[in-house]
């Protein structure tokens, strides 16, 4: 994660892990309490960005990498938190995972459509894992 941060980071983005403690991150000075902020997250952390854009308005743009148990059939799945979502977002998915749920996408495009949520989801012809460098790819 270090490495990935360090790479956005050498971009110009100002990098954070997704923290739901975002009156932590507005007491820091480097942060423009005025903008929004972008939160992303991969695997486990997928589900994460969506909880996170939920609570704040602050929350512009959420990416998701590989995100896992966007769409599940309990009562507090991400998905459902799309009328919450104020945030643009970016799913991009792994061929793998979406072999094994292919409906996944479906849902989540229909849930961010009826919610008007802007979005973009992708699957992309790489395995789980795939943007963290020593991560076994294909779980």
């Amino acid at each position: 994660m270090r490495d990935i941060g360090r790479r956005l980071a050498a971009e110009g983005y100002a990098v954070l892990v997704p923290n739901p403690f975002l009156a932590w991150l507005d007491q820091q000075p480097q942060v423009n309490t005025r903008a929004k902020i972008g939160v992303q997250g991969y695997c486990m952390g997928g589900p994460l960005t969506f909880r996170t854009a939920a609570l704040s308005e602050r929350v512009g743009v959420v990416a998701s990498f590989h995100g896992g148990f966007l769409v599940t059939p309990a009562p507090d799945s991400p998905h459902l938190l799309a009328p919450k979502l104020k945030a643009e977002m970016l799913i991009a998915v792994a061929a793998n995972d979406d072999e094994r749920d292919p409906q996944a996408k479906v849902k989540l495009k229909e849930a961010f459509d009826a919610a008007q949520v802007k979005n973009t989801i992708e699957v992309y012809g790489a395995q789980h894992g795939w943007c963290v460098k020593d991560m076994a790819s294909g779980i």
